[in-house]
């Protein structure tokens, strides 16, 4: 089933404990342990890895970016720096190796932070910072903004988009050549939808747009002569006959653009999608997500996808098969508060 892969886990521990730690995950004898922890960190609830390095937030009113390097011979990790997001509740981060510039998202203050990192992965002080407006319709959530994440377009590496809950926006930017963003447009989603976190399929140019709001997932065709997009699909995450609370979470499409996966907070579970030919979705599955409050996930190339359960204090493993059935193995890492799982890209 394939070698065995190091993990990057945040979670919303605090200064003390181990907040931030790397695991490795075991696909022959599915099985996690503890590589190395920081202890330094307040609530580094999102971290990238990229080669040998770290970046994390820490999700507080006076947002914080860190950087570290993963000794990997002494199992340690070493703090290199940390800047100040300019904003409040930095939730998401994306790092332009191109450019070699990491953006962060805050959250709680409706912003984009863009920094600089130089050659040995330390971060610059913020070179920009991009303040969204606007609010929509549902009042306790979206009374203004809220980005949420950030992401490159694959199949047009000059853009970022960027998801904002509270303006019921998709956020288009140009990259220049030092890294800051020009804005581009600003993309509405259905009233009340939410935009959250975003995934790509590649070979059909679709953009997939998680809703947290509304419960479902948004359907977009990249329009390459225009640089534009288009809503042409939307699809419930949840089942006909469940009508209680729920907030969806996390995306990704798994495999050679084959699943797309989308995770629910509050029925707990899974959705499941095969992505057609056209690059639509139709849905396979619900399945369980063995934990409450399945805030982040990651599926593997092996059909192992390991989920964060934030309120069941563990992350659990599933097994994928092709045709869109998740199956849940015994197989568990317990940890506080997890909500971020990740592998060095």
């Amino acid at each position: 089933m394939g070698e065995r892969t190091e993990l990057i886990i945040g979670t919303y521990q605090n200064m003390g404990q181990k907040a931030l730690r790397v695991l490795e995950f075991d696909p022959m004898n599915p099985s996690f342990h503890e590589l190395a922890a920081d202890t330094q960190i307040d609530a580094p609830s999102f971290a990238i890895g990229t080669g040998g390095h770290i970046f994390a937030v820490s999700e507080k009113e006076d947002g914080m970016v860190v950087s570290y390097r993963y000794d990997r011979e002494n199992k340690r990790l070493v703090q290199l720096g940390r800047q100040k997001t300019k904003g409040g509740l930095p939730c998401y981060l994306h790092f332009d190796k191109r450019h070699r510039t990491l953006y962060a998202a805050n959250y709680g203050t409706g912003s984009v932070a863009v920094f600089p990192v130089d050659a040995a992965f330390r971060i610059g002080a913020c070179m920009q910072l991009l303040a969204h407006e606007g609010s929509s319709v549902v009042g306790e959530r979206q009374e203004c903004a809220h980005a949420h994440s950030i992401e490159e377009i694959p199949f047009a590496p000059d853009y970022k988009i960027v998801q904002d809950l509270g303006s019921d926006a998709l956020w288009l930017y140009r990259v220049q050549e030092d890294g800051k963003l020009e804005f581009c447009e600003k993309i509405a989603v259905p009233a009340g939808h939410g935009p959250r976190h975003i995934a790509f399929g590649k070979k059909k140019k679709r953009i997939y747009v998680a809703c947290e709001l509304a419960n479902v997932v948004d359907v977009y065709r990249w329009d390459e002569k225009n640089c534009g997009m288009e809503r042409i699909q939307t699809v419930s995450t949840l089942p006909d006959s469940y009508k209680g609370e729920n907030t969806v979470a996390d995306i990704h499409v798994w495999g050679d653009d084959g699943l797309l996966l989308v995770s629910n907070r509050g029925h707990d579970s899974i959705a499941v999608f095969q992505i057609l030919e056209d690059g639509l979705l139709a849905l396979r599955s619900i399945a369980c997500a063995g934990g409450k409050n399945p805030r982040n996930f990651l599926p593997l190339p092996q059909g192992y996808v390991l989920i964060a359960a934030q309120d069941s204090n563990r992350i659990r493993v599933a097994r994928l098969s092709e045709s869109g059935g998740l199956e849940l193995l015994l197989a568990e890492y317990p940890v506080d508060f997890p909500v971020c799982v990740k592998t060095f890209a």
